[in-house]
């Protein structure tokens, strides 16, 4: 494996773990953020975790205390922005890596959530949910992705 293939692993690795941003001290610590840190006078600061990454720096020698803004890692790796996925979007969820994965349909996504991805119950949508009385209409979960168009036929 190339270092550019390891650098593009780590970033993916720390986007799933929900880090968002990666920014390097004037001391030359390389940092991920779960928010998008505030340049003060020595570091880079963020509400939230934060990781410091030691011996993986040498990655990011493209990152320079300079920079006006943090690296955006959902950018650098081509992440779906989930704030902007609409309304009933049929995606695919599940808790953890082990379990198979479940139809839903798409509500809105929570960032502050330890499972950020709010989905309709049972495969309904914002037009059923709306016309039933029911108490729990949503349901939430740790991992999400699009699903494509015969993936609710597939499961």
């Amino acid at each position: 494996m190339d270092k550019s293939q390891l650098r593009n692993d780590i970033m993916q690795f720390l986007y799933n773990e929900r880090f968002r941003f990666i920014a390097k001290d004037h001391n030359g610590w390389v940092r991920a953020f779960v928010r998008k840190p505030v340049k003060n006078k020595y570091a880079w600061i963020a509400n939230g975790y934060v990781r410091t990454l030691g011996v993986l720096s040498n990655l990011f020698n493209n990152i320079n205390w300079e920079d006006k803004e943090p690296l955006n890692i959902a950018i650098e790796i081509g992440a779906l922005d989930w704030s902007t996925v609409p309304d009933n979007t049929p995606v695919l969820v599940r808790n953890n890596a082990t379990e198979p994965w479940e139809y839903r349909h798409f509500y809105k996504y929570s960032a502050e959530s330890d499972y950020p991805f709010i989905c309709y119950i049972d495969g309904k949508t914002s037009y059923t949910v709306k016309s039933i009385q029911s108490i729990v209409k949503y349901d939430n979960w740790k991992f999400c992705k699009l699903a494509e168009v015969d993936d609710e036929n597939k499961l």
